[in-house]
């Protein structure tokens, strides 16, 4: 993975976090070309246990160091967006994914 997603999943928790949610199938997403966002992570969840059953996390990081978090519900071609936070501070982020999934990322 790339230094930024490695640096979110570091943040998220790491090791613990993955334990804890049974996040899998980590991607890392490069800047985008607008300078937008300077990178980001894809991670699956199991949808069986998450709130509203979403199973796709997208964590990007923008310009401003701030996150954007959004949880999608994808099942073949089906998209749809369950929930989403915008300009989330890292301080915020364990929270945020807390709040968007229904998971704990600690004990």
């Amino acid at each position: 993975m790339t230094q930024i997603a490695d640096t979110i999943l570091e943040q998220l928790g790491g090791r613990r976090f993955i334990a804890m949610t049974g996040a899998k199938n980590f991607l890392a997403h490069p800047a985008s070309n607008d300078g937008a966002t300077r990178g980001a992570l894809q991670m699956d969840l199991p949808a069986t246990i998450t709130k509203d059953k979403g199973n796709r996390l997208f964590v990007r990081l923008t310009a401003d160091d701030l996150y954007q978090v959004e949880l999608w519900k994808i099942r073949g071609l089906n998209f749809r967006k369950l929930g989403s936070a915008d300009a989330v501070p890292v301080e915020s982020l364990r929270q945020t994914f807390t709040g968007l999934t229904g998971l704990d990322t600690h004990l």
